[in-house]
């Protein structure tokens, strides 16, 4: 019995179809697997040469909780789609067995619309001898980058964060990896069960620990 020819045009196109809604990747199989949802954050977005030609796309970068472990995760959106920003929250289905396979379900749009969420950004400085540190804050996550001089980058670690009155509670939950150059970083994540940590306020746009817990 032979193939029909129009029932593979409608297969090609049908397949075609599914990669330009999925921004021409292979959409994550979740089928027949033990699925869970749960909520995530995004940490990043990069904007990156778009798989269409003269478009760009956006590398959106998040992180969830599931038991005892932090996963970092990431999906691709083009330009034409509404923006995400950092501190987005999203709501992901994933698989029980293996967190990193999931995929993102839902948007909840909380940065984004409020009014003027691209001007939250605060950052804060301390120097102790010669070490000297950023503290910055961006619509609820932050990055904590410490330096030395003459050496440069010391540690970054980044997290979400809560601001009461006059203090700074972080929650560290990832870790940079940075090249001797600065030109590429890898995120990685930390346990669970990371301290967080306390910082007050002071005047002219400083900072000083005051304790782990």
């Amino acid at each position: 019995m032979k193939a029909k020819p129009w029932a593979f045009a409608i297969f090609f196109l049908a397949f075609v179809a599914v990669l330009f809604f999925n921004n021409f990747e292979l959409p994550k199989m979740l089928f027949f697997k033990k699925t869970n949802t749960t909520d995530a954050v995004i940490i990043q977005t990069k904007e990156v040469v778009g798989k269409i030609p003269f478009t760009t796309d956006f590398i959106n970068t998040f992180i969830f909780e599931n038991k005892d472990s932090i996963y970092i995760s990431r999906f691709r959106t083009p330009s034409y789609q509404k923006e995400n920003y950092i501190g987005d929250s999203l709501k992901i289905k994933y698989n029980i067995e293996d967190p990193n396979n999931n995929k993102v379900i839902g948007y909840y749009r909380n940065i984004q619309n409020k009014p003027f969420a691209f001007w939250e950004k605060e950052k804060y400085t301390n120097i102790s001898g010669s070490k000297k540190f950023d503290l910055i804050l961006n619509n609820l996550v932050y990055t904590h980058i410490e330096y030395q001089e003459d050496v440069g980058i010391l540690n970054k670690t980044g997290g979400l964060y809560e601001v009461h009155n006059d203090s700074i509670i972080l929650r560290p939950l990832i870790k940079y990896n940075v090249d001797k150059n600065y030109e590429f970083e890898t995120i990685l994540p930390l346990k669970n069960d990371f301290k967080k940590r306390y910082f007050i306020i002071l005047y002219d746009n400083k900072v000083q620990e005051i304790e782990s817990l």
